[in-house]
């Protein structure tokens, strides 16, 4: 009899460590998904531009004058996930297109001022995943030609909207957000087409060195829905007429490589 109580006591206990252990193994999972989980990324609006395209940014560089061409604006919302003050430190970008591999970009040189840029395709589609290239933070000296004439430009203010600058100056509170424009360029052999993003890769890093990969299709325009915050663009008024200033046209990435050659 005794031995048969000490048997029920025994299973009763392993039972309760059973179920102790168990609920230890579950918090510690869940809290293993919570640290994970450091940022949240809502892509909202995005945009793409065949090279040049319209969206022109103006800006003084060891060229001088240079305007460099956007190719990808994504207009996305972040939030900080974590239970601290946390603040987003960096982030990099590639997508993965369907384009054709190994064409010839012509460029022509048209009448307003401006370049006329016609691929060539070789015929190759290939499905790859290439770098995206950030132009950073882009102000008030953004210019988007009208009809693709250079002597009618609208000049449009993004201080308010850039992602760079807010998340340059912006400390989260736990479960806070801001939303901003991100503005890229693609690499010169994809300029020349407007390759169809099937996929987009961001990875963010906080101000605690931790870092979250977000994998996502590209954002598209659902017409029975209205969305409420799809990224303003705060246009000026008048126009501004680019023919009247003496500036180089360059990708950013392109100056880069013009500067590290110089130095060598």
């Amino acid at each position: 009899m005794y031995q048969l109580i000490l048997g029920i006591i025994l299973l009763a206990c392993a039972g309760i460590f059973t179920w102790f252990g168990g609920r230890l193994a579950s918090n510690a999972i869940s809290n293993w998904n919570s640290d994970k989980n450091i940022i949240k990324l809502n892509p909202i609006t995005l945009m793409t531009f065949k090279f040049p395209g319209p969206l022109l940014f103006f800006y003084d560089s060891a060229l001088g004058k240079t305007v460099s061409p956007v190719c990808i604006a994504l207009f996305l919302e972040v939030s900080n996930s974590k239970q601290t003050i946390s603040r987003i430190e960096s982030y990099k970008a590639k997508a993965l297109f369907l384009y054709d591999e190994g064409g010839q970009t012509r460029v022509t040189e048209l009448p307003s001022g401006g370049k006329k840029f016609e691929y060539l395709p070789s015929g190759k589609i290939v499905e790859k995943w290439r770098q995206l290239h950030s132009l950073g933070f882009l102000h008030d000296q953004i210019y988007y030609v009208v009809n693709n004439d250079f002597t009618k430009t609208k000049r449009i203010d993004f201080r308010e909207n850039s992602f760079d600058r807010l998340a340059r100056n912006k400390q989260l509170k736990p479960g806070e957000s801001f939303m901003g424009w991100i503005f890229w360029e693609i690499d010169s052999d994809l300029r020349g087409q407007l390759p169809e993003i099937k996929q987009i890769e961001i990875t963010l890093k906080n101000s605690f060195g931790e870092s979250q990969t977000f994998l996502f299709p590209p954002p598209k325009e659902d017409e029975s829905s209205s969305v409420i915050s799809a990224g303003e663009w705060h246009i000026q008024a008048g126009y501004y007429d680019l023919t009247k200033e003496n500036f180089t046209l360059c990708p950013q990435l392109d100056l880069k490589e013009i500067l590290k050659k110089r130095k060598t």
